[in-house]
């Protein structure tokens, strides 16, 4: 009997459904980033194929039954969205010019946590747009091309010159966990809000969030809703902070990013 691709199986030999969710059809599933899993509670596998034609089901269903609703519900968010995009614009824009981020720092944290999704649509709809046309060769700047985060992460550490390998590990660890805590992955999603995310986030998280098996497979914001004794220590958090803040201002000075960032780390 053929596996269908939307089953797999984890090491205990649990069986999960696992949609991988089409780029084009990301708006249809804003609560999912860019895939829908789950455990379907057997190891047998004509049972897990039982079940997870249900979800399969289910996952068309979404896209084909409720199309127009949601397509409606897109569409409104993506205009809140691009209005506030707008705005953001308007304060990157004055904070390159004034170097006072105080203004952009009041807008952002009266943002919503609806509105913070609308931003992210309308930035993911952007991106979509922009990667449509092929881009002028005269007009390429460091913004208009992204280019994958951990590639340059790589080269960063290069750059660092001889170091030792604990150190090493560490800055990856501490890498990791600033776009696990961002969710993206190359430089044109780096913006304001995301670092300030990150910074906000970061205190609020326990320690070991990347080495405890109990958080490693679980999404940022379910660990944020888990009961946990202690958060990150002071010194955990600031060298977090400092290898996140020195990666910024280097992307900046290497001109990968037009806007340094690192200021706000």
């Amino acid at each position: 009997m053929r596996i269908p691709s939307y089953l797999v199986k984890n090491h205990n030999g649990i069986y999960y459904f696992r949609y991988v969710i089409p780029k084009k059809d990301l708006y249809l599933f804003p609560k999912n980033s860019r895939e829908f899993r789950r455990s379907l509670k057997t190891r047998s596998k004509p049972e897990a194929i039982k079940r997870a034609r249900v979800y399969w089901v289910r996952m068309m269903d979404k896209k084909n039954q409720n199309l127009e609703q949601e397509i409606s519900t897109w569409e409104n968010e993506l205009r809140q969205g691009s209005s506030l995009l707008e705005q953001l614009d308007h304060y990157e824009k004055s904070y390159q010019t004034t170097f006072d981020p105080s203004d952009y720092e009041e807008f952002i944290a009266h943002l919503s946590n609806y509105d913070v999704h609308c931003i992210e649509l309308a930035t993911k709809y952007r991106q979509s747009q922009a990667n449509k046309d092929p881009l002028d060769k005269n007009t390429i700047t460091a913004s208009s091309v992204a280019i994958n985060l951990s590639d340059i992460f790589v080269e960063y550490i290069k750059d660092k010159g001889s170091i030792e390998p604990k150190t090493s590990e560490g800055y990856t660890r501490h890498f990791n966990l600033f776009i696990r805590i961002t969710n993206i992955t190359t430089t044109q999603e780096l913006s304001v809000l995301s670092v300030r995310r990150y910074k906000n986030i970061l205190a609020e998280l326990p320690p070991r969030v990347g080495q405890d098996k109990k958080f490693i497979n679980k999404s940022i914001d379910s660990i944020l809703e888990m009961e946990y004794p202690s958060k990150l220590a002071f010194k955990t958090m600031k060298e977090n902070l400092v290898t996140v803040r020195s990666f910024l201002k280097w992307l900046s000075v290497q001109m990968y990013i037009e806007t340094d960032l690192s200021g706000l780390s």
